[in-house]
């Protein structure tokens, strides 16, 4: 009997101590790196609108859980767009918030914030995204994520159009 409760207490105690520590992996600050792409539903845009927008966007966040299953973070990066040919720097505030209170799990999130303009023919836009993304994690503080959702930029070409960018986007992402 004195074994079968050792057992078990030790057994609770294990599950009680892993437990915690996977609580620990979702709290605090986090700090992330990602690429990605964005590939442009319809054009908007007025002087090339037969072609479509591509782009490449690399960013740099930093987060803070509020809860284990909501984060809540600031961002820079840049955007290479094709066509137009221009770059843009977003700064931007996101909401993420991670269905399953666990080490691998899905997520839901939103971004918001504004683009500026790298040179003189654009003024500064707004940018929106949202989507779902996995996380995974690859060590004890390292984790990876795979995201895609909706994207939306809006820049301002100085004395000529408005460009208006709607399209699907795709990223990859580390974070430590």
């Amino acid at each position: 009997m004195k074994k079968s409760l050792l057992t078990i207490s030790l057994m609770l105690l294990v599950i009680g101590a892993s437990a915690q520590e996977q609580n620990k992996k979702n709290t605090g600050f986090r700090f992330s790196a990602q690429v990605g792409a964005t590939f442009e539903v319809k054009p908007t845009h007025d002087d090339n609108s037969d072609k479509n927008m591509f782009s490449t966007n690399y960013r740099l966040g930093a987060s803070y859980f509020l809860i284990p299953n909501v984060s809540v973070g600031v961002g820079v990066g840049i955007d290479k767009f094709r066509n137009p040919k221009t770059k843009a720097l977003p700064l931007y505030i996101d909401a993420k918030y991670y269905l399953f209170n666990a080490r691998n799990t899905p997520f839901i999130f939103g971004t918001a914030g504004i683009l500026g303009a790298v040179n003189d023919y654009y003024q500064k836009g707004n940018m929106f995204d949202a989507g779902v993304g996995y996380k995974l994690f690859a060590g004890d503080k390292v984790c990876l994520t795979a995201t895609a959702g909706y994207r939306h930029y809006t820049l301002k070409r100085v004395y000529l159009f408005e460009y208006d960018s709607k399209g699907i986007f795709f990223g990859l992402g580390i974070h430590f």
